[in-house]
């Protein structure tokens, strides 16, 4: 199978095979991996995202430096190849998603039953690729580790188009707290003119232009009467 190896720490912008490249050249001939337990499933993957912690790790960055070589990749999708003798809730060609701390960069990856997820008709592979990560992620900051906390969660939104915005700012106000979202100067002026600004109660969005030493504050609240 296709597989993108990391043979040694380095710069991850440069082309695989290349002399200074961190990445082996990729071919055909790296083993599909094989069952590992009863209750093991194989995905073909069919999209996997390129995470900030991907990029980190092939530099050596990152806090956990697996050995060399090894094949990156975190959050995938794709369809159930193989199962073990054990599994009860998956079959070939089911539909899946899951995130690991490495090989999703491959044609095939190997992981437990209880770690895949099923992806929900209406959902294409792509957007379940990319879901695990950096959904989780999100979630985890805004609702386990906020909860109880006397300071509002802060979610910091990068080169984030307005709709997607919107879309998290509405949803970040159904969590019941008071919610505040940092932007870079990539998404300023999204709401610089009130358009497409989230009209939830409770969002608080606090943005900052670069030539300014303070930001300034659109507080969401219901409409005014007419």
């Amino acid at each position: 199978m296709e597989a993108l190896v990391v043979r040694r720490l380095g710069d991850p912008t440069l082309p695989p095979g290349g002399e200074a490249s961190p990445f082996a050249a990729v071919s055909g001939d790296h083993p599909v991996p094989e069952i590992s337990s009863p209750t093991a499933v194989r995905v073909r993957v069919a999209a996997t995202s390129l995470n900030f912690a991907n990029f980190l790790q092939v530099q050596g960055k990152y806090q956990e430096r697996p050995p060399l070589p090894f094949v990156p990749g975190s959050d995938y999708s794709g369809v159930v190849d193989a199962v073990g003798p054990g599994v009860r809730g998956l079959r070939p060609g089911d539909r899946v998603c899951s995130f690991t701390g490495l090989g999703s960069f491959a044609d095939f990856i190997v992981a437990e039953e209880k770690q895949l997820f099923l992806v929900p008709d209406g959902c294409d592979l792509v957007t379940a690729g990319a879901l695990p990560v950096a959904f989780g992620t999100s979630h985890l900051a805004l609702v386990h580790r906020c909860a109880g906390n006397d300071r509002p969660p802060m979610t910091n939104v990068t080169s984030a188009p307005s709709p997607s915005l919107s879309k998290l700012a509405r949803s970040c106000s159904t969590l019941g707290s008071e919610t505040m979202m940092a932007l870079t100067s990539s998404t300023w002026g999204v709401l610089d003119d009130g358009q497409d600004a989230p009209d939830r109660e409770g969002v608080i969005v606090v943005a900052h232009h670069p030539s300014e030493e303070a930001g300034f504050i659109y507080e969401c609240g219901p409409a005014p009467a007419s």
